[in-house]
């Protein structure tokens, strides 16, 4: 029997960054990128079958953008992408509220006329009544999701 789960509304919608090395080249750059300016850069992304929104946001974008992404890695989580773009292994497009949690490790840059988001949003089994849910699920809609400061959350849920 398969279980039934409860999702909420679209918790945010995030612009994409760029996240570069400390020392790729254009690091110290202010204005925003050009995606373009990365064709001949090794890319990391979440595996198709680990993120395929975020694997397809990535992909287009740089097809849009003129060309094939050269793809060095692929990972199961956005953590281990920053890790990896933090050792200098590559570049990555991320979601731009992953800066506010790896900001020593990596640059982020803005990307010029950015046409790229990605949806966060919560789900839960319908018929879980642990208080830990429902904690959870108020410590995001108080404290975490008003970081992005782009809705009202209170009817999301």
């Amino acid at each position: 029997m398969a279980e039934e789960l409860h999702f909420g509304k679209a918790a945010a919608r995030l612009n994409m960054v760029i996240a570069l090395p400390k020392d790729h080249p254009l690091a110290s750059e202010t204005s925003p990128i050009n995606l373009v300016d990365l064709s001949n850069d090794p890319f990391i992304l979440t595996g198709r079958k680990a993120n395929q929104s975020h694997y397809d946001t990535v992909m287009n974008g740089c097809y849009q953008a003129g060309f094939h992404p050269k793809v060095v890695q692929e990972t199961q989580e956005l953590p281990t992408v920053i890790s990896l773009v933090s050792a200098g292994m590559g570049v990555a497009l991320v979601p731009a509220s992953i800066q506010y949690v790896f900001k020593n490790k990596v640059v982020y840059r803005d990307i010029r006329n950015n046409r790229f988001t990605t949806t966060t949003a919560l789900a839960w089994k319908s018929d879980n009544l642990s208080p830990t849910v429902h904690v959870f699920i108020d410590l995001m809609k108080k404290s975490v999701i008003p970081l992005f400061n782009q809705h009202d959350w209170n009817d999301l849920f």
